[in-house]
């Protein structure tokens, strides 16, 4: 995992990142704090671009893949940061180098993916059978199938519910299944070897693996995929720009990708600042917002849960209501009419009263938006429309050093941390490094700023 943040204003973007790279073997997890997760994407004009997530693409490590495209793009411009995210992304979709060997590359991408997709299926399976054995002391295999059928069918809801990546071809489907289909069909022989499956199940399980190199599911971390953010200014913008996108893989000329709507930015107008974070953003979050936001899910779960109880109680439970024996009209057909008006008046009353409590709920999430506005993110925008470059590099560093500190000092693997590097990308200066870890002394390598700009 990593932090990453992006703080503009008029005058310029400040980026910052840690240096935290996790890898993952069968041993369990190591973490370098040497990764590079900023980069210049042209040597002249003002633009750069930061990744987390996926340190590789197709196999790739991004950096190697940004530093070829910078040297074809030379010294060529375009009119907008969106203009060098398009023809980054049509660098990307290209079959000649570094993606010469890209039959391999897609066979090593699709393999891997179903592995990982059909393996969380299988482990779910496994876990479930050894507390129902607990409980049980045996399963039979009509136990095992119909387990196995409802954990995949839950998988199939999931993935068919997602939002499709909008650059899918028509026939993808055909393609995919045309080209990877035995790839598929050995996944599921190997990963759920022993575990009896209905011809349905597998059917369901072919329709996975498809969606899995189609649709973006909701909450859900697909390791494959890398965030890449663009940043900088276009030669005909006045003030920084920043685009962000989600990069998976690329299929039969098909790149996985969209671009995160929410994620981007635009300085001018209205907008004086943007302060932006990116990958583990909790304490930028809580630093914006006044609260911590797993604590805010909290407070708000606990309202609604809280106002769904009393939603369901029963009034007629509260209210201490009682016939009395003696009372003059205790006849039959008195009380049968009696009870059918207290029941439409019960009735008028839960209606009134879930209104109410629906309104209160809502009206308490909006006061709490409010002055977290009104309070936190407003004044610091205002503040940030404002700083000087050098400022908006210590804002920058300083927020990523909170979630930095805040792992080092709680019982978290530490994620995040390592050298943190910062840039600024302004107008008329261009790409300027604040602060940049070398793996080498440059004073003892005069050959690498010679070559730079060769």
């Amino acid at each position: 995992m990593t932090s990453e943040i992006a703080v503009m204003n008029k005058k310029a973007v400040a980026l910052a990142a840690d240096s935290a790279v996790t890898f993952t073997g069968e041993a369990g997890q190591k973490i370098f704090p040497s990764a590079n997760k900023i980069f210049t994407l042209s040597k002249y004009q003002p633009v750069g671009v930061m990744i987390y997530g996926n340190a590789d693409f197709m196999g790739i490590p991004w950096e190697t893949i940004i530093k070829i495209y910078r040297k074809r793009l030379g010294a060529a411009a375009f009119k907008s940061v969106t203009g060098y995210a398009e023809n980054f992304l049509d660098f990307l979709r290209q079959n000649d180098f570094p993606f010469s060997d890209s039959d391999i590359d897609q066979l090593a991408y699709v393999d891997a993916s179903i592995q990982w997709c059909f393996g969380r299926m299988k482990e779910k399976h496994s876990e479930q059978v050894a507390t129902a054995l607990v409980r049980e002391g045996r399963i039979d295999q009509e136990f095992s199938e119909k387990l196995a059928s409802q954990i995949i069918l839950r998988e199939v809801f999931k993935w068919e519910d997602a939002e499709t990546a909008p650059t899918a071809p028509a026939n993808f489907v055909t393609t995919f299944t045309d080209s990877f289909g035995y790839v598929i069909d050995k996944a599921i022989k190997e990963i759920f070897e022993g575990i009896p499956l209905t011809d349905a199940a597998t059917e369901q399980l072919w329709k996975i693996a498809v969606h899995l190199f189609q649709n973006f599911p909701r909450h859900v971390h697909i390791p494959a995929s890398s965030g890449v953010v663009f940043a900088g200014f276009g030669t005909d913008e006045v003030f920084p720009v920043l685009e962000s996108y989600t990069i998976e893989g690329r299929i039969l000329d098909y790149l996985k990708h969209r671009k995160e709507e929410k994620w981007c930015a635009r300085i001018g107008g209205k907008k004086d600042a943007v302060v932006l974070p990116f990958a583990q953003r909790e304490m930028v979050d809580t630093f914006m917002a006044g609260i911590d936001p797993d604590f805010r899910l909290l407070i708000r779960n606990q309202i609604e849960s809280l106002r769904n109880s009393l939603q369901e109680t029963k009034l007629e439970e509260i209210v201490d209501w009682h016939w009395d024996p003696e009372n003059e009209y205790d006849d039959p057909d008195f009380i049968t009419d009696l009870e059918r008006s207290l029941e439409e008046y019960w009735t008028d009353i839960r209606e009134a009263l879930h209104g109410l409590l629906e309104s209160r709920f809502n009206q308490f999430q909006q006061s709490i938006s409010k002055h977290s506005r009104e309070w936190h993110a407003g004044p610091i925008l205002r503040v940030v429309g404002g700083l000087p470059k050098d400022e908006l590099a210590l804002m920058a560093e300083t927020l990523i050093n909170l979630t930095s500190f805040k792992k080092r000092v709680s019982f978290q693997a530490e994620t995040v941390g390592g050298p943190i590097d910062v840039a600024v990308i302004s107008k008329g200066d261009g790409f300027i490094w604040i602060k940049r870890k070398n793996y080498f002394n440059s004073d003892a390598n005069p050959q690498f700023l010679a070559n730079y700009f060769k």
